[in-house]
């Protein structure tokens, strides 16, 4: 076999393959017996006719068919393999415009995007700063704060609803103005005050008293039907938040007094800081790692990934997709500013495991077990079937599993050898945090960069 690799751009190869004919005895002898079940010759129970009869019953044409399913894959597979190449999506196969000939060599070309050459920057250039330990007096009263808002009271007030108020809705969907009764839900609370409520809903309410009615338009095209939420206000409601003295103390604590609250809510921000900073060490080494090497990223890579969350995140919410965009709308987005979204994120999260692999292959970290890998998957590729179907998805699980080791091995190379100060210049000792945080890290490290 014979191959050769174009570079069409820092993301994307082109493959061409020619295999002697005589090479393609294996894939042959399968494709004559994968026919071989689906026509009967008489005298033969099925699957045991002679290959002549298989051929002489089927003709040329339909075992050249059958052997190019078998060989294709095999052979990009050993191409791959033989090029070191790292692929980051599935291949696009070209079999040319010629038709193959029984006898005479196969041809074929496969494109498909890899992971980039990186010029990797030296460990210790990397700067990151993190925050202060220290915790303010207007953090603890922050805390405090939303232990107050768990006892807060409501009590229905006779004005326009504001900000920080719970307003209590009627909900129906209006289509071109009319309501569709069967959408009708009563008593709907909207919290004014919770930085999660969508703010589309708190505009429609903000400003409107009892018996006022506001609405939540949807976006549709010039032909589509006009569709609106219609929200009538039922009770506006004024929030009251416990005086902070020793009777609420007793309440909502274990502790008798407000220093000792005080006290012991600066203590709880100080330890979780204090547990959470080795989270943000990475994030933020991540961040000055990224803005350092800026990898380039395979739009089509990036473009599956996204439709692929789109599409889970559809799934679990149970709707159709033209109920998922207005359960978008409704949260004040849309369905191309979610994707938007995503695809920021999966930009970071692909570039930051392009930049990984390479920081890898540059340590060496791994190397026989990678090796291991691309031998497995290259015999695997001659097989077809359930079992070897199954043979792959295992192969494929622990190469991910390789991976994901591999990209936190680096990572925390980088991050020992990276300068690491707090917001007031101080240094900041990385080799002490792993060793308290140890069984804690070894738990968390797959959710910093499990993004396969």
């Amino acid at each position: 076999m014979r191959s050769t690799v174009e570079r069409l751009s820092p993301t994307r190869v082109r493959l061409d393959v020619e295999i002697p004919f005589e090479e393609l005895k294996p894939e042959l002898d399968q494709a004559v017996q994968v026919l071989a079940h689906h026509v009967r010759i008489p005298g033969f129970r099925p699957g045991k006719a002679p290959a002549q009869l298989i051929r002489a019953r089927l003709g040329e044409d339909a075992i050249l068919s059958q052997l190019l399913e078998e060989a294709v894959p095999a052979r990009y597979s050993e191409a791959v393999a033989e090029a070191k190449l790292q692929p980051l999506g599935q291949p696009k196969f070209d079999l040319g415009e010629q038709k193959p000939v029984f006898g005479e060599p196969i041809s074929f070309s496969a494109e498909v995007d890899v992971r980039p050459e990186l010029e990797i920057p030296s460990f210790d250039t990397i700067e990151a700063t993190v925050d202060s330990l220290a915790v303010s007096d207007e953090d603890v009263t922050e805390r405090i704060d939303r232990l107050r808002q768990r006892f807060r009271e409501l009590s229905p007030v006779k004005r326009k609803a504001k900000e920080g108020d719970v307003v209590t809705v009627d909900v129906v969907e209006l289509v071109d103005g009319e309501a569709v009764e069967e959408t009708k839900e009563s008593d709907q609370p909207i919290d004014l005050g919770d930085p999660g409520t969508p703010k589309n809903l708190k505009e429609a309410v903000v400003g409107l008293k009892e018996g006022e009615k506001g609405n939540v338009e949807f976006e549709t095209s010039a032909e589509d039907a006009q569709r609106s939420l219609e929200l009538t206000v039922t009770a506006v409601k004024e929030v009251k938040l416990p005086e902070l003295d020793e009777e609420f103390v007793q309440t909502a604590s274990s502790h008798d007094t407000v220093a000792e609250l005080l006290e012991a809510t600066r203590k709880e921000l100080e330890e979780e800081r204090l547990r959470g900073r080795l989270n943000q060490i990475r994030e933020r080494v991540v961040d000055a790692l990224l803005a350092k090497i800026e990898p380039p990223i395979p739009e089509a890579v990036l473009s599956g990934r996204v439709r692929g969350q789109i599409a889970q995140l559809t799934q679990r919410t149970g709707l159709t997709p033209e109920q998922f965009e207005q359960f978008l709308q409704i949260q004040g987005k849309t369905l191309p500013e979610l994707e938007e979204q995503f695809a920021e994120a999966a930009k970071r999260d692909l570039g930051l495991q392009l930049v990984l692999d390479a920081i890898a292959d540059k340590e060496g970290l791994a190397t026989a077990e990678l090796e291991q890998v691309d031998d497995l998957r290259a015999r695997a590729a001659r097989y077809s079937g359930k079992k070897a179907d199954e043979q792959r998805q295992q192969i494929e699980q622990y190469a991910s599993m390789l991976e994901e080791v591999r990209r936190n091995q680096a990572l925390r190379q980088v991050i020992d050898a990276a300068k690491i100060t707090e917001t007031d210049g101080a240094a900041v000792d990385v080799a002490e945090l792993f060793s308290q945080a140890a069984p804690q890290s070894e738990d968390h490290s797959g959710h910093d960069h499990d993004h396969e």
